[in-house]
């Protein structure tokens, strides 16, 4: 069975509260989906700072099944643009990777990390 057909689930399965399985991340250390909002939070400090509520587009495993594989949600900030991809893994984990395309006169670096929540 390939991976696609490996991971099928309802919308139902990705919503929740998750956290980072790292405590030192410096990424996403916590996100909420609820069907198509997700809700995540940066690595502030002494609190996680939250990113706000970000419209995200639900994708199916197949252009015929009914699941929930994948989200993809983006934020546009004064000074960067953010896209954040979401998938559940096969061990229940959820998998957030960031990409990170900055849009001021910085000239840091676009980057992309890969953050694993549990609820």
């Amino acid at each position: 069975m390939d991976a696609a057909k490996a991971i099928t689930s309802d919308a139902a399965t990705l919503n929740g509260d998750w956290t980072n399985v790292d405590p030192q991340a410096t990424g996403v250390v916590r996100i909420t989906v609820e069907g198509k909002k997700v809700h995540p939070y940066g690595a502030c400090h002494p609190v996680a700072c939250s990113w706000g509520d970000l419209k995200a587009q639900v994708f199916s495993s197949e252009v015929r099944n009914l699941d929930a594989f994948s989200i993809l949600a983006s934020q546009d900030l004064t000074f960067k643009h953010v896209v954040l991809t979401i998938s559940l893994e096969p061990d229940g984990r959820l998998r957030v990777q960031t990409f990170t395309h900055f849009t001021d006169l910085s000239k840091r670096r676009d980057y992309s990390e890969v953050d694993y929540m549990t609820r």
